[in-house]
């Protein structure tokens, strides 16, 4: 399907969801990021598709938000800090693939590939300078520093890392947009997600406790899906179960939000059950731990 026959398909299934929740939208799209509300004629001009999961990280599941929020809150913002984190944690695990480094010899910087690659107990490793992002005095100055290396020269090593709140708040989008392709505009319309949308388009801002909304899961015999929270009573609320893919095998990531019965101190009790190492329940079943 092209990008706009899948445009017009989702534009058509969400206004159709609109109008059943809200008759005097119908016809119309509403962002689930900003609420701003677009026309069939926007489909092309201000309408984009939004993979639910970052690109390359999982299923192909697509939503449609407006450019500009795309633009603010899109790969280069949020989703890349996701991607470096999965490769950083595959990299260190020897599961394959590569990561950039830059290496400091003799007061020169030279950009560099570190690749790890996993043979039963054994982990290669293999280093290449990359030239081209390399200055060239930079590289001639420092082949006489690794000669010396025999001599006991230094050499200092810094990877290119993460952000690891803005890798949460990519999972926080995907959970958030998840639940919309889920539940539609019954859910996006709940008063007390309006601090969960506004955390996404300001990810400078500290509104919500991220470590306590992104969990670890059990493994679930159904991933990509909106479960209700049964335990405890007083977290009333919902579990985004979103699998990744990295190259070190899939895993599932767990995204708490509220649902319209939820109370309005929500984030509160989670940040509490958290500290408490309290235990939480997803249709029955034990949710395995908090964390990354």
């Amino acid at each position: 399907m092209s990008p706009h026959n899948a445009r017009v398909s989702l534009f058509d299934h969400f206004t159709k969801d609109l109008g059943a929740v809200a008759p005097k939208f119908a016809g119309r799209f509403c962002c689930p990021l900003c609420l701003s509300l677009f026309d069939r004629g926007d489909v092309d001009r201000h309408l984009t598709l939004e993979h639910v999961i970052p690109r390359g990280l999982g299923k192909k599941l697509s939503v449609l938000t407006c450019s500009t929020c795309n633009n603010d809150v899109g790969g280069a913002k949020l989703d890349s800090h996701l991607h470096k984190k999965t490769e950083i944690d595959s990299f260190f695990g020897g599961f394959g693939g590569a990561t950039t480094v830059d290496l400091h010899i003799g007061g020169h910087r030279l950009t560099a590939e570190w690749e790890r690659s996993r043979k039963g107990a054994q982990i290669d490793n293999t280093l290449r300078i990359i030239e081209k992002a390399t200055a060239p005095a930079a590289l001639e100055s420092s082949k006489a520093e690794f000669r010396a290396l025999l001599d006991g020269s230094e050499i200092k090593l810094r990877f290119r890392v993460a952000s690891e709140r803005r890798a949460n708040l990519s999972l926080l989008k995907a959970g958030y947009l998840l639940a919309f392709l889920r539940l539609g505009y019954d859910f996006i319309f709940s008063k007390n997600l309006d601090v969960v949308r506004q955390q996404i388009r300001s990810p400078s801002d500290q509104l919500l406790p991220l470590d306590a909304l992104i969990v670890g899961v059990n493994e679930l015999p159904v991933v990509n899906s909106v479960l209700l929270v049964t335990k405890p009573a007083e977290l009333q609320g919902l579990l985004s179960v979103i699998e990744l893919r990295p190259k070190s095998g899939p895993y599932t990531r767990g995204v708490l939000l509220p649902h319209p019965s939820s109370p309005p101190d929500f984030f509160e009790k989670a940040a509490m059950l958290k500290q408490l190492n309290g235990d939480l329940s997803i249709a029955g079943r034990p949710v395995q731990k908090w964390g990354n």
